[in-house]
């Protein structure tokens, strides 16, 4: 889970306290209750405090009933931007492995994503059916900690590229490319993992039925 607990509290107290069923009625008896002081009227600053008091008990209220479905709506929100930055991100240094002139970074990451993807989203219900639930968080762990790893070693190899253009002199050149070339076949290796990882999983589910 990319967002932390501080994001999700912050979300969660905006969202109950921004109801129109909370804030109208705070709103309105705040303006009340300050206009009552304000011309000697004690019955309206009464009945506005009283207004104030009934959205912060409405609050209460949707707290205690509907606390999960908020927490549900709010997680759907953040895991809802996460993607969206996620996505933004990937596009971006999919752009930028254009520069390189070198196909096989832009594949690497393309097939990356085409394996990944589902993960984000209720393709992963289907990948993981039949797979025990803390066998199949803890695959998913690894395998989006390995896709981490390979978008940040991709970045690099953009890295070294630019440093060996930099250079005249092809000795000099040589250790960048080398290190590029080792990092490009890790990311290699790496996808073959993900790759048979999600393939073996219709065969950890079947197993998991059968014991």
């Amino acid at each position: 889970m990319a967002w932390d607990q501080k994001r999700f509290r912050k979300e969660f107290v905006l969202h109950l306290a921004t109801s129109p069923a909370t804030l109208v009625p705070l709103l309105a008896g705040g303006t009340a209750a300050g206009l009552g002081i304000l011309f000697g009227a004690p019955l309206v600053a009464l009945a506005g405090v009283t207004a104030m008091m009934g959205g912060g008990g409405i609050c209460a209220t949707r707290f205690l009933v509907g606390a999960k479905k908020v927490a549900e709506r709010v997680v759907a929100k953040l895991e809802a931007e996460d993607r969206a930055t996620r996505k933004d991100n990937l596009d971006a240094l999919d752009h930028r492995l254009l520069e390189d002139d070198d196909p096989r970074t832009e594949d690497l990451l393309r097939d990356l994503r085409k394996l990944v993807d589902p993960l984000y989203s209720a393709g992963d219900i289907q990948l993981f059916a039949g797979v025990p639930t803390a066998l199949g968080l803890e695959i998913k762990r690894k395998i989006e900690e390995l896709f981490e790893r390979c978008v940040v070693i991709l970045d690099q190899t953009l890295v070294l590229w630019r440093n060996a253009q930099e250079l005249k002199s092809s000795k000099a050149r040589e250790p960048f490319v080398a290190q590029r070339e080792r990092l490009i076949e890790e990311v290699s290796l790496s996808i073959e993992r993900i790759s048979a990882t999600l393939a073996g999983l219709s065969t950890i589910g079947s197993k998991a039925e059968d014991e």
